[in-house]
């Protein structure tokens, strides 16, 4: 998604940019990286749905809680002073 290699990532990471702040840098906008994880949960949920490893009540509460933890995961970093 952010078009950068692994070795261009860790160097980001170290310097404490989150992915929303690398996406920034390539030009992505925030709402890009949402949708892009968004799609993503939601087809493994998909998957988990059918093969019975998931309840309908189990569902529904990982997709009210989605928004929130895909925002959390995107712009944290640890190395972030």
């Amino acid at each position: 998604m952010l078009g950068i290699t692994q070795v261009a990532y860790d160097q980001y990471w170290k310097e404490g940019l989150s992915i929303v702040d690398m996406a920034k840098k390539k030009g992505i906008e925030r709402r890009e990286i949402e949708n892009y994880f968004i799609t993503f949960h939601y087809q493994e949920m998909q998957k988990w749905r059918k093969k019975g490893a998931m309840n309908e009540r189990h569902y529904f509460h990982l997709v009210y809680e989605l928004k929130e933890d895909i925002t959390e995961f995107i712009e944290r970093n640890l190395n972030k002073e």
